[in-house]
């Protein structure tokens, strides 16, 4: 195996050759990079998006459920007060 010497003129031809190559494979892993994190991107927006969609329904449920529970609370209370009004007893704090 004979390994012949080359020129720096040759060696500096080369060494940019490999230069060349590494820039395309960074640009092209780079380009895929971009795409794949575009591509996550849209899935956590199409995921967040469902999840608040189904998180303010929830909401409103509780929101609709917790005032019915209020106006319940409050017509037992007056009515515990015309109670108490015709008893003659005083009203608890």
């Amino acid at each position: 195996m004979d390994v012949e010497p080359i020129t720096r003129a040759e060696l500096k031809e080369e060494l940019q050759l490999l230069e060349q190559h590494f820039d395309a494979k960074l640009q092209s892993l780079s380009e895929t990079l971009v795409t794949r994190m575009r591509e996550i991107q849209r899935e956590f927006t199409a995921g967040f998006g469902t999840f608040a969609r189904t998180t303010h329904a929830r909401m409103h449920r509780l929101e609709a459920s917790d005032h019915a529970t209020i106006t319940r609370l409050a017509m037992i209370e007056d009515r515990l007060l015309e109670m108490e009004q015709r008893l003659g007893t005083q009203p608890l704090p």
